[in-house]
């Protein structure tokens, strides 16, 4: 099991899995429906934080273990 995860890779993968949630996905974290559809389509290079705040919006557990392992 590789050590590295690319957060981008697992946000736009799960935005895809959800792509009839995205508009209101988008309100919950504060973002624009294009932010997050960009992001999702991987158009362009988006910012660590938009990623990073949806990431911990999708995967709550995931996000919390690695704030422990990290303490």
């Amino acid at each position: 099991m590789p050590k590295h995860i690319d957060p981008l890779a697992e946000v736009s993968a799960e935005l895809e899995r959800r792509k009839g949630e995205l508009p209101k996905l988008a309100k919950e974290v504060g973002m624009t429906y294009d932010t997050v559809l960009r992001i999702k389509n991987r158009e362009n290079d988006p910012g660590y934080s938009k990623v990073m705040t949806l990431h911990k919006h999708l995967f709550p557990r995931a996000s919390a273990m690695k704030a422990k392992a990290s303490v």
